[in-house]
């Protein structure tokens, strides 16, 4: 990798910077392959004040069991950092510190306490071992010692809050002093301050990451110019001087954006280049490559790169591996599914946990055992899966079913914000199953569900206002729910729209247009057209009346329009019903 090159002026405590000043409009990649959804983009350390605190570190280091100068090779080895300059030259350093780092690293700094370098390496290791109070000592220990690289990271300790108190005005001092000691590092953080947040200033992060050159400043200039100023076109261009510095997420964003044709024109060659780029760094990125070749419809390499990534611990890959094994009419192969499933949950796909459970629910590849598949829905919900109606409906299918779990993990599952279980739960409470019948509470929870997009809750929510259920009969709110619904394209919302208008119930009296609603509900809908068949005579005479004119003029009706809905208007009626848009 090209040397970093830093062109910074001292100016006491600050730094002098190029400014530059671009227009910009973004968009974010996405890629879906088979369920699974590849994610994109860095996040920021900068996060929201905490209380952390590291005030009561025990100082004390464990003695050390061996010479000063073993443990200080040890130490070395096993938690030098490959961007401190303070390292021995002939240590390579390491990016994340093994375990073992923690015992050695306290045992060279009990030795040579007052030697930076061992201080701030035994604060990596600490971090590392997710000990942040002890981990910010050591660095701030450090940073007092003259250590540059132990400055970032008790700066980057005030910015996140690991080990001490989050102080944001703390973290941006400390990057900028480091910053004008000619770390490249410390200039990148105050950039990624400055281009989101309560403090946002886009020529003022540009200015800062401009001023250094290094792969990760290219990196955060291009996600400001892709997230923050919206310019595709910019952002690619800092995405290319990036991956000039071969950093693997430049490859992967350069993927997208020849994949989608975000920025540059669509290419999908283009695309599996710099996502097999990628890939040597990055083997989340193999879903991608696999539906390059599934487009391609070679079947053969698509598996192959699926295997490949799931050998190197790509979850999403072995999740796809089973679905394609679950779900595919050509390749569909039980007991394989199960074992890629398996896998993917090894390596910590929650999702492949509910799939396992379906499969025992469904008795395939193994022998059907509810119980077995309510154990992993339970599993995967603990782990954050929002399953609830999985598990909900698995104790609905055992025999006898038990409906009061259900019910009870339908309640679970609405109170944690689990939208597609709001529906289920107002209709236990409507219906008196696993609970005594209350009409109160199912409004609440339809009303919650429609509120949150469900459209058949919104037509559940007029039927209520029709009927006085739960609540006082007001017509006017129930035509008001009943339009939500049919906005949504719900045929029965629209079909009881038409029945207020038709009878003039809130609404003034409209005869055609409760005609064409309801010819947009019985044409998209066959329960629709079975139900006004059964029951037509609940329709007012005059309506019958229209919508006979509107089968004569649209679906062939020859008899007469005199409301009676003989065997010629059920004829037409079926014409209607047969209708696809």
């Amino acid at each position: 990798m090209r040397a970093a090159k830093l062109k910074l002026k001292r100016i006491g405590e600050g730094v002098q910077v190029k400014r530059a000043t671009i227009f910009v409009h973004a968009c974010v990649f996405t890629f879906v392959l088979l369920g699974a959804v590849v994610a994109q983009g860095e996040e920021m350390k900068f996060t929201e004040p905490g209380s952390a605190s590291s005030e009561n570190v025990d100082q004390q280091s464990p003695v050390n069991p061996t010479g000063s100068a073993d443990a200080s090779i040890q130490c070395d080895r096993l938690a030098a950092d490959p961007k401190d300059k303070d390292k021995p030259a002939d240590v390579a350093g390491v990016d994340q510190p093994s375990a073992e780092a923690v015992e050695a690293c306290a045992a060279a700094v009990t030795a040579d306490p007052q030697n930076a370098r061992l201080n701030y390496q035994a604060g990596r290791a600490y971090r590392q071992s997710k000990d942040f109070a002890k981990a910010f000592y050591y660095f701030d220990r450090a940073s007092s010692l003259g250590s540059l690289r132990a400055a970032v990271a008790v700066a980057d300790a005030y910015s996140t809050g690991a080990g001490v108190a989050k102080d944001f005005d703390k973290a941006v001092e400390l990057y900028t002093r480091a910053a004008s000691r000619g770390d490249p590092e410390a200039v990148v953080e105050i950039g990624r301050y400055y281009s989101k947040g309560p403090k946002k200033n886009v020529d003022l992060a540009v200015n800062w990451l401009t001023s250094v050159e290094t792969g990760e400043a290219f990196m955060a200039l291009g996600n400001l110019y892709l997230t923050e100023v919206q310019n595709d076109a910019i952002a690619l261009k800092w995405y290319r001087k990036a991956a000039e510095l071969k950093m693997p997420h430049a490859y992967r964003l350069l993927g997208e954006a020849y994949s989608l044709g975000r920025g540059v024109p669509q290419d999908a060659e283009e695309a599996l280049m710099w996502d097999k780029l990628a890939w040597e760094a990055l083997p989340q990125v193999t879903t991608k490559i696999a539906r390059y070749y599934q487009l391609a419809g070679d079947t053969e390499q698509m598996l192959q790169w699926l295997e490949r990534g799931a050998a190197r611990g790509d979850a999403l890959s072995a999740g796809a591996l089973g679905r394609i094994y679950r779900y595919s009419e050509t390749d569909r192969d039980f007991a394989k599914a199960m074992t890629w499933f398996q896998k993917a949950d090894e390596l910590g796909d929650k999702i492949a946990l509910v799939e396992i459970g379906r499969m025992y629910q469904d008795g395939l590849g193994v022998q059907q055992d509810i119980p077995r598949a309510i154990d992993y829905y339970r599993i995967a919900i603990e782990k954050g899966a929002l399953v609830y109606w999985e598990i909900a409906n698995a104790y609905q299918l055992l025999s006898p079913s038990d409906y009061r779990s259900a019910f009870e993990w339908h309640k679970k599952g609405a109170e944690a914000g689990a939208s597609s279980v709001m529906f289920n739960l107002a209709a236990n409470y409507r219906d008196g199953k696993g609970v005594k019948q209350n009409y109160k509470e199912a409004l609440v929870w339809f009303k919650k569900a429609a509120e949150l997009g469900d459209k058949d809750a919104m037509n559940q929510v007029g039927i209520f206002y029709h009927d006085g259920r739960g609540t006082k009969l007001n017509y006017i709110e129930a035509g008001r729910w009943y339009e939500k619904a049919g906005a949504a394209g719900h045929a029965w919302g629209n079909r009881n729209l038409a029945f207020l208008f038709a009878h003039g119930q809130g609404v003034n009296k409209d005869t055609w247009l409760a005609v064409d609603l309801l010819e947009l509900a019985m044409a998209t809908s066959v329960e629709v057209c079975s139900d006004f068949k059964k029951n037509s005579s609940k329709w007012p005479h005059g309506f019958l009346q229209a919508f006979q004119s509107r089968l004569a003029d649209r679906y062939s009706y020859q008899g007469a329009s005199d409301g009676k809905l003989g065997s010629g208007s059920m004829t037409a009626i079926d014409t209607l019903c047969a209708k696809k848009d």
